[in-house]
């Protein structure tokens, strides 16, 4: 489950910069890590079920503060 905690990671950092939790940014964080959307969101939701990784909080960091693999699906994410 490797990539489980990197499209876990990834979507907490894009979570935590305002994005929303729906389908589009599974399908940028898939296409990043090189997996399909529902891989991605299974891994996701897997982490959190088993309390491995607790659920992002919006608002602390901000888009600029994304590290540069995720600089450029910023224009694919819906955002808050």
């Amino acid at each position: 489950m490797h990539h489980g905690l990197l499209v876990t990671l990834d979507v907490h950092m894009l979570v935590q910069a305002g994005a929303c939790l729906d389908d589009a940014l599974f399908e940028a964080v898939g296409a990043v890590n090189k997996i399909g959307k529902t891989t991605a969101s299974k891994y996701y939701y897997w982490h959190i079920k088993t309390r491995r990784v607790p659920p992002p909080r919006r608002g602390v960091r901000t888009r600029d503060q994304l590290p540069p693999w995720l600089q450029g699906i910023v224009s694919e994410v819906n955002w808050l």
